[in-house]
């Protein structure tokens, strides 16, 4: 949009403490000012803020302070976590800055029966301007249900600070698969995770076959094949260490999901296997280095054959897959997106432009 004048942006990250920074976002926002986007950046974590304050009840005050005084064109909240607030809390926010554009980014899948909307992402979803999340079909109505007025699609992404590094070049590896993944499966069949059951089906059988070959890690898994969790930043050097990186994906139904360790996986430079989501025959239609399947038996049908190519092909494949990550899954690029149309919005409102329309994947 050129010739645009640069707009107030006030992004509350969801960060745990302050070790524990959205590293990506707060970088692809930085950039953004850098280039005379953005004229003033804020940034409240609002969970350290809750700590800081004792609570959330003096953090939701501060937050208004800020937000009062600030006046921004966009407020962005991130994934809002634990943190307890109400509709009171967005009438206030309304109030005290009744010309900004309030929009709200769910990272997270949610499901109607298993990992449900809290009352305070019903609140915000419900009274925002706009929701960006990672998935449509199911999760898409249940935001539409709780009174959503516009939602859009923004893919998980990956940061090039942390998993940015050149594909791997050894051709020997501690592994032949790797599956990086917790198990959430409380009574098997009756309480987990949409997914659970096929993530369990799947290791079990590529344990059987690939034997120490294969290796899992992650939290809630009862079993030897298991060699624990690994910090966040360190799963790129897992992947790398292996041919072949496979999951079994949660929450199947919704369309145009994936986590973040998809990006990751594929910015890793190793090839990756994964189960469907409607949408990815789109999404993915170009990708080279990722094989989508349907049952858990392709899944395992899929790895053996990547792992039966000849290896310098398999790493071309892999460097291929990492291409098409940097292009459309790079947190800069998402958050650019996400950014683009918040300033699409703002002129719709000032009647400037015709209503906006989703974002769509590009390989450009």
């Amino acid at each position: 949009m050129p010739g645009r004048s640069p707009v107030k942006f006030f992004f509350l990250p969801n960060e745990g403490d302050e070790t524990s920074l959205q590293v990506g976002p707060r970088r692809a926002l930085q950039d953004l000012q850098n280039d005379g986007r953005i004229s003033e950046l804020q940034v409240c974590s609002f969970l350290v803020e809750a700590q800081r304050a004792g609570g959330y009840a003096q953090a939701c005050r501060t937050i208004l302070d800020r937000v009062r005084a600030a006046q921004p064109d966009v407020l962005f909240w991130q994934h809002i976590s634990e943190f307890e607030l109400d509709e009171e809390f967005v009438h206030q926010l309304r109030v005290v800055a009744p010309r900004t554009l309030l929009a709200y980014h769910e990272g997270d899948a949610f499901g109607a029966w298993r990992k449900r909307y809290t009352k305070q992402m019903k609140a915000l979803i419900g009274g925002f301007d706009v929701v960006f999340q990672t998935s449509l079909g199911p999760m898409r109505d249940m935001s539409a249900r709780v009174g959503a007025k516009r939602i859009y699609w923004a893919p998980s992404a990956f940061d090039k600070d942390r998993f940015g590094g050149p594909p791997p070049a050894s051709t020997v590896r501690q592994f032949d698969a790797v599956m990086i993944g917790s198990l959430i499966r409380r009574i098997p069949y009756l309480w987990e995770f949409p997914g659970a059951t096929g993530r369990v089906r799947l290791a079990d059988q590529l344990s059987r076959i690939l034997s120490d070959r294969f290796a899992v890690f992650g939290n809630g898994w009862k079993t030897s094949r298991c060699r624990g969790t690994i910090p966040y930043a360190e799963q790129h050097g897992v992947i790398q260490d292996s041919w072949v990186s496979v999951i079994w994906d949660h929450f199947c139904d919704n369309s145009y999901y994936f986590s973040d360790r998809l990006p990751i996986a594929l910015a890793a430079g190793v090839a990756h296997v994964t189960n469907f989501h409607p949408g990815y025959d789109e999404i993915f239609r170009d990708c080279r280095g990722l094989i989508a399947v349907k049952t858990v038996r392709e899944a395992v049908e899929a790895t053996m054959y990547l792992l039966s190519l000849d290896r310098r092909e398999l790493m071309v494949l892999g460097e291929r897959g990492r291409e098409f990550a940097f292009r459309n899954f790079e947190v800069g690029i998402v958050f650019g997106r996400m950014f683009q149309q918040c300033l699409e919005l703002l002129d719709e409102r000032s009647h400037q432009t015709s209503p906006s329309r989703p974002f769509a994947i590009t390989n450009a």
